[in-house]
């Protein structure tokens, strides 16, 4: 993978790394936001310990997902938090003319 990426230019270089990270991120994130909440849930069967849990917390954190995914790939790649910060962040610029009035 290095020596394929040695190929590319640095600015691609660093984009494919940035793609890459962002794909680990968005892997973890559905395994800490469904897995882990729905462990008992899933593992109570096993050790036959009965769960008189209500389910829905999981149904709620499998509707935050989509956003999460996308705000997780929009942070991590630069380009993305660029455009971003163009768009919310606006700052006014404030133009400084020089207005000189002469008094006669």
């Amino acid at each position: 993978m290095r020596r394929e990426l040695g190929n590319f230019s640095v600015p691609n270089r660093r984009l494919q790394k940035q793609f890459f990270r962002a794909l680990i991120v968005q892997t973890l994130v559905p395994t800490c936001l469904f897995v882990l909440p729905a462990l008992p849930t899933l593992l109570g069967p096993l050790f036959d310990f009965e769960w008189n849990m209500q389910t829905g917390g999981i149904m709620a954190l499998l509707s935050v997902y989509p956003p999460i995914d996308t705000f997780v790939f929009m942070v991590i790649v630069a380009e993305y938090r660029r455009v971003i910060c163009r768009a919310f962040c606006k700052t006014k610029t404030v133009s400084m003319k020089s207005t000189e009035v002469f008094i006669i």
